[in-house]
């Protein structure tokens, strides 16, 4: 008899219906709880960056490091060969779009 209420599929129907209802109520009271993933502004940006990204001439760190990722080397990897942070790993594979492909 020590069942736990939530366990009953009634009490769990009833308390993610009233969880819902708050979750709407919250939104009408205020907008910016609304969630906005489909943002085209951040989205347009997203892939210019990208485009950008693919365009720009790696340095001879960057191939390294892409060199690295290629063989499947975790970032905390790379920067303790390199002797950078896990971030400045991190930010040059965003910058220059890596692992691509050829190295130029």
């Amino acid at each position: 008899m020590n069942k736990i209420l939530m366990d009953e599929p009634h009490i769990a129907e009833m308390y993610r219906n009233r969880w819902v209802a708050q979750n709407i109520k919250d939104m009408k009271e205020n907008p910016k709880l609304i969630p906005n993933f489909k943002s085209v502004s951040a989205l347009r940006r997203a892939q210019r960056e990208k485009i950008e990204a693919a365009t720009i001439k790696m340095t001879e760190k960057a191939k390294f490091v892409n060199r690295l990722l290629k063989k499947k080397m975790t970032h905390n990897e790379i920067s303790e060969i390199l002797g950078i942070t896990i971030k400045g790993v991190s930010d040059m594979k965003r910058r220059y779009d890596m692992p691509r492909n050829e190295e130029e």
